[in-house]
Order: structure tokens, then C-alpha cells, then sequence
């Protein structure tokens, strides 16, 4: 979806999108990715650099759980509905769990071989992943 902002003195603004609606507001909230439109107001454009580290992410119902009875009670969750963040910290990399009472997000950093394009879009099979941390 484009739109376009339009700051005003008066301590409110103008965001007009594609379709032409407008909404004025004393605050907008731009959730973008780099290179946004959005950067270029509050403070310029950030490029992306090369960093030598990658993320495999993922996300789960916490049903499955029920699969393996010793992750289950590795993420017991008998603190009820509280998000609670796991990390594990291991040579040149980390990986965090952040888990509410229905959801596991998986995220682990590593440093990135000479096949990884950047991408936000890239897919990766199983077993590809549990070769890596292997």
C-alpha cells in the first residue's frame, strides 16, 4: 500500500494512500522495511549492509508440543498467558524462543555461508536448518 505524509504546524498530520483516502493524525506509525519512504522523514535513508549473519526464524502452535513430551516441559508455560523469552547462547551464535500460551517463535542467528542471498522471502527446508545447528 503507497501513501504519502503531509506534516502540518499545528502538531498533526496529513497520510494520503493509494486509494486516495486521507487521515489526519498527531502521530503515524510507519512499519516498513528498510529503504521505506518513511525513513527519509524522520532522519534519512538507512541501506542495508552486509553483516555476515543470517536468521532462521519460525513459528508454531504450541500444540505441538504435546509430540514430544521433554520440549513440552522445556517450555512449560504453567505461568499462564506471561511471554516469556528463552536464549541459548553457543559459539559465534544464539538463539531466543519467545512463547506465549498458544505460540513458539523460533529465531536463531548464524553466520552466513556463500550461498544465503538477502532476502526476507527466502524459504528453507527442515532438514537444512537441523544440518546448520547440528
Amino acid at each position: 500500500m503507497g501513501w504519502a505524509l503531509t506534516p502540518r504546524l499545528a502538531g498533526k498530520g496529513d497520510a494520503i494512500i493509494n486509494d486516495g483516502k486521507q487521515y489526519e493524525a498527531g502521530v503515524f506509525i510507519a512499519a516498513e522495511r528498510v529503504d521505506s519512504k518513511s525513513q527519509k522523514l524522520v532522519g534519512g535513508q538507512t541501506r542495508a549492509r552486509p553483516s555476515s549473519r543470517a536468521v532462521w526464524r519460525a513459528a508454531f502452535p504450541i500444540e505441538h508440543l504435546d509430540e514430544n513430551p521433554e520440549a513440552k516441559e522445556l517450555f512449560d508455560m504453567t505461568n499462564g498467558n506471561e511471554l516469556i523469552v528463552r536464549t541459548w547462547l553457543g559459539p559465534l551464535t544464539y538463539a531466543l524462543t519467545p512463547t506465549r500460551e498458544d505460540l513458539i517463535v523460533w529465531i536463531m542467528n548464524y553466520d552466513v555461508t556463500d550461498n544465503e542471498a538477502e532476502s526476507w522471502n527466502n524459504a528453507i527446508e527442515a532438514d537444512e536448518v537441523l544440518e546448520g545447528i547440528a
